[in-house]
């Protein structure tokens, strides 16, 4: 169903409303407060047609270089992301972007070059691994054509 607020239209479902999409979100502790979802994945049934728009800003995170990188080929079948540390102005960002990518496609049984991650949140500390390495597993397990929301609330700024 096709929704329309003050001249933009929403799809209700969000992004699994398309079939062949799935996603999930929970906290895994990069954020302190463990009420919020601090990691989410959206997944497609097989290698989607994908483009991206990027910021103009002189900095960028370092998901968005991996990102650009990863889109070449104009496909994709997964977005890790995260919220609480933005990726940004930190050394090991590009190795951490990437990580997480080798992560989320590990659990899935893709090519890392298929999964885009993102993240938002304070900018200029690393981004710990050990957390989404520990929650992929459930994470992955949790895909659900109804998972929108969470995957919604797992970006959600700070």
């Amino acid at each position: 169903m096709l929704v329309k607020f003050e001249g933009f239209a929403f799809v209700e479902g969000g992004v699994t409303a398309s079939k062949g999409f799935q996603a999930a979100g929970l906290h895994c502790g990069i954020r302190a407060n463990k009420t919020k979802k601090d990691l989410g994945l959206i997944t497609a049934n097989r290698p989607a047609v994908s483009a991206a728009v990027y910021t103009q800003n002189k900095v960028k995170g370092a998901p968005l270089d991996v990102t650009k990188n990863h889109l070449k080929n104009g496909k994709a079948q997964a977005v890790i992301v995260n919220s609480g540390i933005a990726n940004t102005c930190a050394a090991d960002g590009l190795e951490t972007a990437e990580a997480m990518c080798r992560l989320a496609a590990d659990a899935l049984g893709i090519d890392a070059s298929d999964v885009l991650p993102a993240s938002t949140g304070v900018i200029g500390p690393s981004l710990p691994l050990e957390p989404i390495a520990a929650a992929m597993p459930a994470l992955a397990a949790s895909l659900s054509a109804s998972g929108s929301a969470e995957a919604a609330e797992a970006i959600m700024t700070t």
